[in-house]
């Protein structure tokens, strides 16, 4: 069980550093996991990256966001419970 010394809560930013990708949260968490309006972004290096901005709710994107695939289409409006990267 994790410390609430080791719990994530508030506004911040969170990185993670793959081999082949990167990801980085901006915005609010809630108990570890994305809860709020931030920013999510998944670079591929050289394929490009996605992005959603946005409500998330409990690590999924929920409420109104906006979201930009690795080709640049555009997914923008409500969400209910879409299922988000994990960060």
């Amino acid at each position: 069980m994790d410390s609430p010394r080791n719990r994530l809560i508030g506004v911040g930013r969170k990185l993670r550093l793959y081999y082949h990708m990167a990801e980085v949260w901006e915005g609010q968490f809630k108990d570890n996991m994305m809860h709020g309006f931030g920013r999510y972004m998944r670079f591929f290096g050289k394929e490009g990256y996605e992005c959603y901005v946005g409500n998330w709710k409990e690590d999924r994107r929920q409420g109104y966001g906006r979201f930009i695939d690795y080709n640049g289409d555009v997914d923008e409006g409500l969400f209910h419970r879409a299922v988000s990267f994990a960060c």
